[in-house]
């Protein structure tokens, strides 16, 4: 996290005399009302082309790998890995001489990577047009996800999904919901 403007001098471990912005900022908190916190409390300067955003960045990795040998001489190394960073900044600052702070130009993004299991479709085939069955169940999910998507964005929870799809032309059930 990053707080551009902050007015008292940091000291030992980053805190300032009163203990400025406190110890959790310092130990990589990701309070999202860091901002208006310091505003309140003066630690803020108050200019109005203050031109560096506040940013706040988040990363989680997981990453697992093993090597199975079914039999002798025979290995097969196994690797699992998760990626997502999560970025947030904004310019907080007032909008205008003697005003109080606000948010300005906020902007979310981020990234989002993980391996997965493919040996049960590694050997399908394709058609005879050379296009992919595999492929067009892909497409398909893409639809559900981004209906999924829209309904959270909306407020509301996931909570079951049965009936969005289908397989064979039947009605299917998420995992875990059963058959």
């Amino acid at each position: 996290m990053c707080r551009p403007g902050f007015l008292p001098t940091p000291g030992l471990f980053g805190l300032a005399d009163f203990g400025a912005p406190g110890l959790p900022f310092v130990l990589g908190s990701q309070d999202g009302n860091i901002a208006q916190r310091a505003a309140q409390a003066g630690w803020l300067s108050p200019s109005t082309v203050q031109n560096a955003p506040f940013t706040q960045a988040i990363t989680k990795r997981f990453l697992a790998s093993t090597t199975l040998e079914p039999f002798r001489d025979f290995r097969i190394n196994v690797t699992a890995n998760y990626n997502r960073s999560d970025n947030y900044q904004e310019f907080y600052r007032p909008s205008a001489t003697g005003a109080g702070f606000s948010s300005q130009a906020p902007i979310r993004n981020g990234s989002y990577s993980m391996s997965y299991f493919s040996f049960g479709t590694t050997f399908e085939r394709l058609r005879a047009d050379n296009t992919s069955p595999i492929f067009d169940k892909f497409e398909a999910y893409r639809d559900i996800l981004q209906l999924q998507e829209s309904i959270m964005a909306a407020g509301f929870e996931i909570i079951k999904t049965e009936n969005l799809c289908t397989f064979d032309g039947q009605p299917a059930f998420s995992a875990g919901q059963g058959a």
